[in-house]
């Protein structure tokens, strides 16, 4: 009896179901059922799934001539995915509700349902997989580069030594031991500058350049928010005619007027009429904001806590005490956002799906004939404005400050103290908000440190401890 082959990955053997589960194939790979070898014998494969281009081998991926690629399963970490309630969630996307059925009766398209399935899960998988993949790349790159600088510095004093042929050898040993130590003193000196704001007194860390970036980026997002480009801006619509057509659509409605339910958004008439698109848009887009960047939870795959980093903060806390532990994981959380990794894939891509998901919303504000060129124009400047969001939204999590945000509902009295209004055209009723359009910040004292926290921002105040200053909303009156 001929033995069974196995295909190793990364140096292990694993067995064959183990790795038909965790294999991913690639997808220019053409199926071919029956292939012969060298010896005149045929080979087949078996038990071959495709979907959409993407294969699987559910009982022997040895004797798949696809080119295949082994990921462990504790590696594959889905990038969070914009849930319907305003939370990042790690779950994949759900089944249009088209597609669902109610009743008890049998569903003739339940192997359509099921392969429509399969196929989000392993676009989701490719998609997370890429994502981290990227931001990983970007972050070895960047360390990669900093060790470069470092071997050229060193060559150069090795050559600078080899010219001084006139000394003695043991001289020129004496020399390069100097050196090698100067460099080593110079990289520890660069390290501890690093270091020193978030221990040399004690206090949380960066205080005041944290929120004067926050400040900043608030400030880019008012400017951006009142330039979206909305193709037939003018056309006027009936609160009531928007709702019952999307889940989100329905919820960031209910955020902008102030309603519990989407039910209650039939009273609204009663206090805006009628509103463009254009002030809509605008509003929607600083509601999902509100709700879905500032009051959700923070989740990103690189900074998600696993057993070997609770390990860590366990050690620091033993040896150093709580004080040490809040430092370092601020500065670690800091560190990380500096990254390149950070900058160029984490945050562009929550942006993106961001992006999707509300052009997915505001679907009914176009007419079916120009659906397509209007979210085309518009998605490169929502996708600007979400990068900016999101962005404040990580700097928020290394505030020194207590935050608490400000959403000030269509219809209720104005305030200047926390209001900044959009237009420059004449006020109709200065006393009542027509439309919110982006979410200020009230920022308190905070009275300790304490770990970096990622659920989402509240509203409302703090009576216990002063109020240091306010990014005011950004609203229409």
């Amino acid at each position: 009896m001929k033995q069974q082959k196995r295909e190793s990955t990364s140096g292990s053997l694993q067995s064959p179901r183990k790795t038909a589960r965790t294999v991913i194939v690639d997808r220019s790979a053409v199926s071919k059922p029956n292939v012969k070898s060298k010896g005149g014998h045929e080979e087949r494969q078996h038990g071959a799934m495709r979907l959409d281009g993407l294969a699987l081998s559910t009982e022997n991926a040895a004797v798949s001539d696809c080119s295949q690629v082994t990921i462990p399963p504790e590696a594959i970490v889905d990038l969070p995915i914009l849930a319907s309630d305003g939370s990042l969630s790690g779950r994949s996307a759900s089944v249009p509700g088209t597609m669902k059925q109610t009743d008890n009766s049998v569903n003739s398209y339940a192997p359509n349902l099921s392969a429509y399935e399969n196929q989000m899960s392993y676009a989701a998988l490719s998609e997370s997989t890429y994502a981290v993949m990227a931001s990983e790349l970007a972050f070895y790159k960047n360390h990669n580069k900093k060790l470069q600088k470092e071997c050229i510095i060193l060559d150069n004093q090795r050559r600078q030594i080899k010219s001084l042929s006139g000394l003695p050898g043991d001289m020129t040993k004496v020399v390069s031991e100097y050196t090698r130590n100067q460099h080593i003193l110079e990289s520890r000196l660069r390290d501890r500058r690093e270091l020193e704001q978030y221990f040399a007194s004690g206090k949380v860390p960066d205080a005041v350049p944290n929120t004067q970036r926050i400040f900043g980026l608030f400030q880019d997002l008012k400017y951006r928010i009142a330039l979206l480009p909305v193709m037939d801006g003018a056309r006027e619509y009936p609160i009531e005619s928007l709702t019952g057509i999307s889940a989100d659509l329905d919820d960031l409605l209910s955020s902008v007027f102030g309603a519990d339910t989407p039910s209650k958004l039939q009273e609204t008439p009663s206090v805006s009429p009628i509103l463009t698109s254009f002030e809509l848009i605008q509003a929607l887009t600083g509601a999902s904001i509100c709700d879905w960047v500032f009051g959700a939870e923070f989740q990103v795959d690189v900074m998600r806590t696993t057993p070997l980093l609770e390990g860590y903060r366990s050690l620091i806390k033993t040896c150093y005490g709580y004080k040490t532990l809040f430092n370092v994981d601020r500065a670690a959380h800091k560190s990380t956002m500096e990254g390149e990794g950070f900058k160029e894939v984490v945050i562009p891509k929550m942006a993106e799906m961001l992006t999707k998901r509300l052009t997915d919303a505001l679907e009914p504000f176009f007419h079916e004939s120009q659906k397509h060129q209007a979210i085309e124009k518009l998605r490169p400047s929502l996708r600007a404005v979400f990068e900016l969001a999101v962005e404040a939204r990580a700097e928020s999590l290394l505030s020194a400050s207590d935050l608490r945000l400000i959403w000030p509902v269509a219809g209720s009295a104005a305030n200047e103290a926390e209001m900044e209004v959009s237009s420059s055209e004449p006020i109709a009723n200065p006393e009542v908000v027509k439309l919110p359009l982006l979410p200020g910040l009230r920022v308190f004292s905070k009275e300790k440190t304490t770990m970096v926290d990622f659920r989402g921002l509240t509203q409302g105040t703090l009576t216990e401890t002063p109020q240091l200053y306010v990014v005011k909303a950004l609203v229409l009156y």
